[in-house]
Order: C-alpha cells, then sequence, then structure tokens
C-alpha cells in the first residue's frame, strides 16, 4: 500500500512541476510574441518615413531646379499599404495595423500631383519637375 502512496505522491508532484513550468513559460513567450509584433510594426513605420523623406527631398530639388528636372528612385514598399495619395503639398501612406489604419505623412512647401501603387516590392518612382509643380509616379 505504501509503494501506490508513493508513487501516487511522486506523480502529483510531477504534476505540480510540470504546472509551475508551463505556468511561467506561457507568460513569456506571449510576451517576446507581442514584443516581435510590435517591433514589426515600428520597422514598417520607419521605412514608409524614409520613403517619405526621400520623395519629399527628391520632389523640392526637381521643382526649385524647375523643369525639365527629373529624378529616379528605388523604394522598397513594405507589406500592410493599403493606399498612397499624392495631395497638393502633402503625401500620405494608409498604412494596416492590428488597430485599424494608420495615416503616415509628409508635407511640402511645392506642389505635388501624381499617383503611387500600394503594392509590396520594389518601386521605381520617377520625381518630374512641370515647372508649376511635381509630378510623382511609378
Amino acid at each position: 500500500m505504501h509503494r501506490k502512496h508513493r508513487k501516487a505522491q511522486a506523480a502529483s508532484e510531477y504534476m505540480i512541476v510540470i504546472g509551475f513550468i508551463v505556468a511561467v513559460i506561457i507568460p513569456i513567450i506571449l510576451y517576446f510574441y507581442n514584443s516581435s509584433l510590435d517591433t514589426g510594426k515600428e520597422i514598417t513605420s520607419s521605412q514608409i518615413n524614409d520613403i517619405l523623406d526621400l520623395i519629399i527631398e527628391k520632389a523640392e530639388s526637381a521643382y526649385y531646379l524647375g523643369a525639365p528636372t527629373k529624378h529616379t528612385i528605388e523604394a522598397n514598399f513594405p507589406a500592410g499599404i493599403e493606399s498612397v495619395q499624392i495631395r497638393t503639398n502633402e503625401i500620405v501612406f494608409y498604412v494596416r495595423k492590428s488597430g485599424g489604419l494608420s495615416e503616415l505623412h509628409k508635407t511640402t512647401k511645392v506642389p505635388l500631383q501624381g499617383t503611387l501603387r500600394n503594392n509590396k516590392g520594389l518601386h521605381t518612382i520617377t520625381i518630374e519637375s512641370k515647372g508649376e509643380y511635381v509630378l510623382i509616379q511609378d
């Protein structure tokens, strides 16, 4: 009878140890998973901001140099871009994030026109002065 009691006690202790280990490991895994998701979102935002800075820099350069100045740049668009709008004095990227749609934009003093596709991957973007405005397209 004592043998069965000892085996049952050992099994119970084993289950308690396993339960404790699982209770500690699962929150740690969830924490690192959520941290990696946040890092991915920050990287996407950083990439888009770098693209915006470059486009605005080249657009201002082309505008102030005048027609027929033309710059060509290559930009790698990350996944998650829903749409891109080029307004009179700003460029807006709409990005899908876990909390919904987020807006990343940059403004400029020079008039802009044009369109950019929103698909992921490498884009060859032309930025051309038309005299009174800058045309941006890919």
